[in-house]
């Protein structure tokens, strides 16, 4: 490369490896031949301390590359676990509803010729029939339709149901197994379910 720089002095230029650091005009002394030998070293020390900071940098550099890439595959991650517990609590919500339906449906499109009201009320659905049958052939019916007769918990069910009813219904009440000891179709007393 050609001369940068111009003294009178002291003529500096760029040297290849093989070349020294600087170049002088005139008689050199002892000093500055000893900084010609040592130039290449400087130079080599520089170089190696740009390296070793370019290293530091790019092993930073990747440290935070791995972090971050960890953190948004922890975050995928949680994303995956939520979309697959909606999922599954979707698919649980449509297979109630379509169990729901199909309850519905299995008394709409039952073979009796009778007039059906289907009700909905606090979460439950209540079928009232026209149909004459005895108390074990309506509960027949109910079960087979997966459902059974109804069990009063309260009085304000016990209201509604009263107001509903314009004619005689059964209920899940009986005293088969002991005269005048009144049980629900789940095996409980009257006097247990505090409804009379």
């Amino acid at each position: 490369m050609d001369l940068m720089y111009e003294n009178p002095g002291v003529i500096l230029s760029t040297v290849a490896s093989d070349e020294n650091c600087s170049q002088f005009k005139g008689n050199s002394t002892k000093k500055q031949e000893a900084d010609q030998e040592v130039c290449p070293s400087k130079c080599t020390k520089v170089l190696l301390i740009i390296l070793s900071v370019s290293l530091v940098l790019a092993i930073g550099g990747l440290c935070v590359l791995g972090i971050l890439y960890i953190n948004v595959s922890m975050q995928l991650s949680a994303q995956e676990t939520t979309s697959t517990i909606m999922t599954a609590e979707l698919t649980d919500n449509y297979t109630r509803v379509r169990e729901q339906l199909s309850f519905y449906k299995a008394f709409t499109a039952q073979s009796l010729n009778c007039e059906m009201i289907l009700t909905a009320w606090g979460g439950t659905l209540y079928f009232f029939s026209s149909h004459k049958l005895n108390w074990s052939s309506s509960r027949a019916f109910c079960v087979s339709k997966g459902a059974d007769l109804v069990i009063i918990t309260s009085q304000s069910e016990q209201m509604f149901l009263i107001s509903k009813i314009k004619e005689s219904h059964w209920i899940g009440l009986n005293d088969l197994d002991t005269e005048g000891r009144w049980v629900w179709v789940n095996n409980q007393t009257l006097t247990e379910t505090g409804v009379q």
